[in-house]
């Protein structure tokens, strides 16, 4: 990206060969002007020759310095010839001093600071004396003269040399809040990648694996009852492991398209809400009793949504609270053994809230600690309320651990629902 400072600094080298090509015409001019009348015809053809000479080497060493950087280390021999062509011009022509200036400027800036300035002061000498010794100028003049051009000539490039340096460290600074915008933009890229990664692990457990564990359950129980010659049982359970395969397919479809879109659990939220969350725990109630029921438990599971039936919830809301039914309950009914689970769903103006109770064995919540892939169990429903601001609580007794004391487990959820609306 080119600056408007890198863009002064552009123009003024241009105005450097310009102003060069400028007085070596004022000089050629000049000499024909004043001197050309006492000059031997052979000392004028001699300031031509050498005035088109240093045009031609100056103007190629400065296009070839612009186009080929391979180049740059013919600069000091370039250099070199321009002076040795400009020092025989001043001999010939006292005007050719006027040149001094801008290659006061070249010398600068091809030359270290030491040897720079020796090569200045040598510049300044052949300006002040050469015309001296040939008798062309005399007086303070011609002393003074080129000493304030040289002067003036070494505070050009000074402010030139800050400027460069200036824009040196703009450019830096740039690349560097380039580089930096770029390692955020990664990190945020990877940032959402592993967010990803934990939705649709979350998402799979919640869903698929659940499922499949009835089916292993299930399935496990179905033999069972074949063996012992319950064909209806094994009938019902086999009916069951047939809907929970159908769900997990479809689940399976949603998730595929979620990842092929690239969105960002849109069409789950979108399939998990298509009905009002209280017809939602309505059926995951029922099912929950059948599988019971088909696993050979009298488990009675109990829905209490109030008259919440209509109630819209904001659907990231609504499969919040889905999913934490959904583990709660399967947790009640497969590893618990209870025989009673009662789910209650409460709406009001600001929040929802759920709860889910059982009378099961119970369990340590503290000794409870996420998988290495993140997001099961206890801590993907807690991600998935604590992601909606709202509050995750589990109370859990173990069965004979305190005296007087009934086994079973509640999980609480409390979530805002006022901040979530459209």
């Amino acid at each position: 990206m080119t600056t408007p400072l890198a863009r002064l600094l552009e123009t003024l080298r241009l105005a450097l060969h310009l102003v060069f090509a400028a007085l070596l015409v004022v000089s050629l001019v000049q000499f024909f002007a004043s001197d050309a009348a006492d000059a031997s015809p052979a000392r004028r053809i001699a300031v031509i020759i050498l005035t088109a000479l240093l045009a031609v080497v100056y103007l190629a060493g400065t296009v070839a310095g612009q186009t080929t950087h391979g180049l740059r280390r013919f600069a000091l021999p370039w250099l070199t010839v321009v002076l040795g062509l400009w020092l025989v011009l001043v001999v010939l022509s006292a005007d050719a001093v006027w040149l001094l200036f801008p290659l006061v400027f070249v010398v600068l800036s091809l030359t270290g600071s030491v040897a720079g300035a020796l090569a200045v002061v040598g510049c300044w000498v052949v300006a002040a004396g050469v015309p001296l010794i040939t008798g062309q100028r005399s007086g303070v003049g011609g002393v003074l003269g080129p000493a304030i051009g040289v002067l003036f000539a070494g505070l050009a490039y000074w402010t030139y040399l800050r400027l460069t340096r200036e824009v040196e460290h703009h450019r830096q600074v740039a690349e560097q809040l380039v580089a930096t915008r770029d390692r955020l933009l990664a990190a945020e890229n990877q940032a959402g990648r592993l967010a990803e990664r934990e939705r649709l692990s979350r998402e799979i457990h919640d869903t698929l694996a659940q499922g499949f564990n009835s089916v292993l359950l299930l399935s496990r129980a179905a033999r069972t009852a074949i063996d012992q010659g319950r064909t209806g049982d094994a009938t019902d359970q086999l009916s069951i492991i047939t809907a929970t395969a159908h769900d997990n397919l479809l689940q399976t479809r949603v998730l595929v398209a979620e990842g092929a879109e690239g969105a960002e659990g849109t069409e789950s939220t979108a399939a998990v809400t298509a009905t009002p969350l209280a017809a939602s725990l309505r059926r995951l109630t029922g099912d929950a009793a059948r599988r019971a029921r088909a696993l050979g438990a009298s488990t009675t599971v109990d829905l209490d949504a109030g008259e919440e039936e209509a109630t819209a919830l904001p659907a990231p809301v609504a499969e919040a609270l889905l999913r934490v039914a959904q583990e709660a309950v399967t947790n009640a009914v497969d590893h618990a053994g209870a025989s009673r689970i009662r789910v209650t769903l409460g709406v009001w103006d600001t929040e929802a809230t759920l709860d889910v109770f059982d009378d099961g064995c119970g369990f340590d919540p503290a000794s409870v600690q996420r998988t290495e892939l993140g997001g099961y169990g206890i801590a993907g429903m807690r991600d998935r309320v604590t992601a909606l601001g709202g509050e995750f609580t589990v109370d859990s007794t173990v069965s004979g651990t305190v005296a007087g004391t009934v086994a079973g487990t509640v999980v609480a959820v409390r979530v805002p629902t006022g901040v979530m609306q459209p």
